[in-house]
């Protein structure tokens, strides 16, 4: 069992698993522009090194922009 924890950058790659979190928490609310994977994309871009996501286990626990 991998109990390693884990804080790092977030990149393009973690798209499909951080929407996939994040649309488990109740009353988040995502936006089809801005949260799609192009705008996503175009904010890490424009916005480096400010974006992570927690591992736990090998498992995004959580993500900030």
């Amino acid at each position: 069992m991998n109990n390693k924890r884990i804080i790092r950058r977030m990149t393009t790659r973690d798209y499909d698993p951080v929407i996939s979190f994040w649309r488990e928490i109740p009353k988040i609310g995502l936006d089809e522009t801005s949260d799609s994977r192009a705008g996503l994309v175009r904010y890490l871009k424009r916005n480096p090194g400010l974006s992570f996501v927690a591992l736990a286990g090998g498992k995004i626990v959580g993500a900030v922009l």
